[in-house]
């Protein structure tokens, strides 16, 4: 019947380890969904959708763990979500809520995404936020490029005695429009190198300070 509940059914108040909501127990919920209709893809993905709300709700708690987060987010097989936008919402407001976690653990929390089912958008923003690690910005923009069709495919709309020239433009509008976006796409991805080479650079000169420091107190 967890295909038939609404947010406000998962929304039970406990005291799971000092969690605001009772993770545990949707948790629950969730695997026992799973086992007895993992076969029924409509049920599966109403239920990606209710989950990813839930994410969403819960990601702000203080005492969230990313195990918890991560135990959520992972309950349901893949083919549950058709996107992925949703789980990255609600790992970019866990990570604006918990600014103290390390770059790795940031890592850690991206590993439920789908890059490949992020919308063009989505990935876009992913790659932007200072809050995600330049490998998995790196990771979703590359994934992205592999989806981009070689070719661009266009229709025409209007009646058949369309002159060649209207034809033309329409060509041109979406073809604008595909390079603009892999332009666009090209930018983020060497912007997420440079981010790489500055980190690399900050970790060579902190590991000479460290030795530096070391070497004084020996």
């Amino acid at each position: 019947m967890l295909e038939k509940a609404t947010l406000d059914d998962l929304l039970v108040c406990g005291h799971d380890m000092g969690l605001y909501y009772d993770v545990s127990f949707v948790i629950r919920l969730i695997k026992l969904f799973v086992d007895i209709n993992g076969n029924d893809v409509m049920k599966m993905k109403k239920v990606g959708g209710l989950i990813d709300k839930y994410l969403i709700e819960i990601s702000p708690d203080q005492k969230l763990k990313i195990s918890k987060f991560l135990e959520v987010a992972e309950c349901l097989p893949d083919f549950a979500r058709d996107c992925f936008d949703g789980v990255y919402r609600a790992i970019d407001i866990y990570l604006e809520s918990h600014p103290m976690i390390a770059f790795e653990e940031g890592s850690r929390l991206c590993r439920c995404l789908n890059y490949n089912k992020l919308t063009f958008e989505v990935c876009k923003d992913l790659a932007k936020n200072p809050k995600i690690p330049p490998r998995i910005a790196m990771q979703a923009l590359i994934s992205q490029q592999t989806n981009i069709p070689i070719s661009c495919e266009f229709t025409i709309v209007g009646s058949k005695s369309m002159s060649p020239s209207k034809i033309n433009l329409c060509y041109q509008d979406n073809n604008d429009n595909f390079l603009e976006e892999k332009e666009d796409m090209s930018i983020n991805l060497e912007k997420m190198q440079w981010r790489v080479r500055e980190l690399e650079k900050l970790c060579k000169e902190m590991k000479v300070q460290m030795s530096k420091f070391t070497g004084h107190n020996v």
